[in-house]
């Protein structure tokens, strides 16, 4: 990220505070800061675990208190602080209370901060929280289109239309492959497969399985090709394992499809109910000829914080 002045109203700093080693919660912090224009200093933190649970006011100097990995904290605080998992919400509550400093939060966090995202299945504003259909996400059109020229060259054979499939578990292989014979042979198409978590007999199975298919297998070796094959897609096909692979699935702006390894989330089902997700069945059509617009959840949340720090400048 960018390390210079800020775009909005110019605060000192910007922190991002997340949990050493929360991916998910770092995607989502950093999603926010990057839509917002926020040249923001990531930090990964954490905490002896019985500081945990001491209150904030009998900690003299909890800054002091926190590891962080890569690089420390700068001795100047930040004005503007996104916080994600227990640690970095326990460090923002400070920041909010000790320093006055305007905070966002993901998840369960105090009620002192000046906004709190919380993951639902519906779109909303209540009080000081912010809902949203599923998790933020960082794939945004610029994103796709710079993906788009740099990988054309690695799926240039396939024939049209292509096919994502992103495939975070392999139980449930066998009706997958079983499906995708059939819809191919309604309407042929190629399928740019996603599977760096595959195992290597879910590999040859696979390549054997759907060798009448044409497919590119991206087995984890090599440049990772995975906005490059959202970007090319004519339809996505993924199975409901991972909540933030499902929205980032749904910023391309083609038809979705789950094949559910596991029961149903209630993100899955209110993209299905609201017409952007459907279930892979034999009897779909993967080119509909009318798809709902993407989600733009990250980029609603960014209008919202600006417009609350702003207003919290004056």
């Amino acid at each position: 990220m960018k390390s210079s002045r800020l775009s909005t109203s110019n605060p000192t700093k910007a922190w991002i505070l997340v949990d050493e080693g929360n991916s998910f919660l770092e995607t989502q912090c950093l999603a926010v800061a990057e839509a917002m224009d926020i040249p923001a200093h990531l930090y990964r933190v954490s905490m002896d675990w019985y500081w945990k649970y001491i209150p904030l006011w009998l900690i003299p100097d909890i800054m002091a208190k926190v590891s962080v990995t890569q690089k420390p904290l700068t001795s100047l605080l930040p004005s503007f602080v996104v916080c994600g998992g227990e640690v970095g919400l326990i460090l923002g509550a400070n920041l909010r209370k000790k320093h006055h400093a305007f905070t966002v939060g993901f998840g369960p966090a105090s009620s002192s901060f000046h906004k709190i995202i919380l993951e639902s299945h519906f779109q909303g504003e209540q009080k000081n929280k912010i809902h949203t259909l599923g998790p933020l996400h960082r794939i945004h059109p610029e994103s796709l289109i710079k993906a788009r020229q740099t990988f054309y060259r690695t799926i240039d054979h396939l024939p049209k239309p292509r096919v994502t499939l992103l495939i975070g578990r392999e139980e449930g292989l066998d009706t997958l492959v079983n499906t995708l014979k059939f819809l191919h042979k309604k309407n042929p198409f190629s399928l740019m497969i996603y599977g760096d978590s595959l195992s290597n007999d879910a590999v040859k199975y696979l390549a054997t399985a759907l060798n009448n298919i044409p497919h590119f297998l991206w087995e984890g070796q090599g440049e990772d090709p995975y906005l490059g094959f959202l970007a090319h897609s004519n339809a996505i096909i993924l199975n409901n394992a991972s909540s933030l692979m499902l929205a980032e699935a749904n910023s391309v702006g083609q038809p979705i499809f789950i094949y559910p390894s596991l029961p149903l989330t209630s993100f899955s089902q209110a993209l299905i109910q609201r017409g952007s997700a459907a279930l892979l069945l034999t009897d779909v059509s993967l080119f509909p000829q009318f798809i709902l617009p993407p989600l733009q959840e990250t980029q609603r949340v960014a209008q919202i914080l600006k417009r609350a720090y702003e207003e919290q400048l004056l």
